[in-house]
């Protein structure tokens, strides 16, 4: 429940953090990537705790491995969203 409180806590200030930060001038991607990113983790780990309160505990595993799985495909696209801000650092 924890997990799902703090991605909808990211799921909120993703925005104004990216906004303010100016890479989306860069990376405009990366806020429809941050967003999916925390939605899949909230609702993922809120399916996690119900199965889990219900007893379903190899479920709930289950779950929360399904859930990460795509959390690690958001995180991989990020980080090709964010090639052009690490590039310029690099001098390629």
């Amino acid at each position: 429940m924890i997990l799902c409180l703090t991605a909808v806590g990211g799921l909120l200030a993703a925005p104004g953090l990216l906004r303010s930060s100016g890479v989306l001038d860069t990376a405009p991607e990366l806020l429809p990537l941050a967003q999916g990113a925390f939605a899949v983790v909230a609702l993922g780990t809120l399916a996690a705790t119900l199965l889990a309160l219900a007893q379903r505990l190899s479920l709930a595993l289950g779950t929360l491995v399904a859930t990460f799985l795509l959390f690690g495909m958001f995180t991989w696209r990020g980080l090709d969203a964010t090639d052009a801000l690490l590039s310029s650092r690099r001098g390629d």
